[in-house]
């Protein structure tokens, strides 16, 4: 799996926090309110994939000490 690297302003950074933790309450609406098996499924992998983005984030706070 191919790495890379960005560099965000710490209120970029923050910002992009606030989108991705939004993103995912709405994703939690969206597969709780989906029949559609396959449909589901596809959420629950974006769901882990924008968890997985969030791990690998700085936590807050830090942002000023990450780029240091």
């Amino acid at each position: 799996m191919p790495t890379i690297t960005i560099e965000l302003t710490d209120d970029q950074l923050s910002h992009l926090r606030d989108i991705m933790r939004g993103a995912l309450g709405d994703l939690r609406a969206e597969i709780s309110g989906t029949e559609r098996l396959a449909y589901r499924q596809a959420l629950r992998e974006d769901e882990a994939v924008i968890r997985a983005v969030l791990e690998a984030l700085p936590p807050a706070g830090e942002e000023a000490a990450a780029g240091r």
